[in-house]
Formats: structure tokens, sequence, C-alpha cells
């Protein structure tokens, strides 16, 4: 998200993208995010609310490399079922990256048990 973020304001600095003319344009896209903020009541609804913000921000950018949103979304939520289900095991899972679609390697010892984190350790 803050890469994102991060490109947008880019954009906005070398005059690529324009910010709204008036005030209250301006006003009316924050008041809409507002809105739509305070409808979160789960941990759920707030992975979706980041989504939908991060698609809102990507329609702007088209130097980013293909981004799966919802894919990212269901990272996220399995990582907070993880957290939810042991939170002493989340950290041993694997996942799918958006970007390159590769799967994470299993870590040959569980964090809880890894004392030594060193680089050459974690790479082995």
């Amino acid at each position: 998200m803050f890469a994102i973020q991060a490109l947008y304001v880019r954009d906005i600095l070398l005059n690529r993208l324009k910010l709204p003319s008036t005030h209250d344009e301006m006003n009316q896209d924050v008041n809409k995010w507002l809105e739509k903020e305070a409808l979160i009541d789960t941990v759920d609804a707030a992975i979706r609310f980041q989504t939908d913000y991060i698609k809102d921000l990507l329609q702007f950018i088209d130097d980013y490399p293909e981004y799966n949103t919802e894919h990212i979304a269901g990272v996220l939520q399995q990582f907070v079922n993880d957290k939810q289900d042991n939170i002493l095991t989340y950290r041993d899972k694997t996942h799918v990256s958006a970007i390159t679609t590769n799967a994470s390697i299993k870590h040959h010892t569980e964090w809880i048990n890894e004392k030594d984190d060193t680089f050459k350790t974690y790479f082995e």
C-alpha cells in the first residue's frame, strides 16, 4: 500500500496527475472514504476497505507491476486468520506472491524455535 501511495504522490509532484481543482472536490473524495471507514466493524471489513482504497489509487498509476488486489486481500485475510488461530505459529505459514506468483519456501525451523536470525541461517 505504501509503495502505491508513494507512486501516486510522485505522479502528482511530476505533474502526471492533477489534484482536484477545488477544496470542495477534495473534500467530497475525503468524505466518501471517511463514510466507508466509519462502516468498518470487522477485520474482514478493514481488509476490504484497504483493498478498495488500493484499487482506487491504482487506477491513476500506469507503471506499477500487475497487482492482484484480491489475491493480496486473501493473503492478508489468511495471515489474520492464522494469527488468530495460533499466535505462536502464524509466522511459520507460507504464501504466494501477488507479484511473482511464486510460493514462499517453508523455513527449516519453526519460528518459535529459531534462535539464529542471521542471513545465512535464514536462507539455508
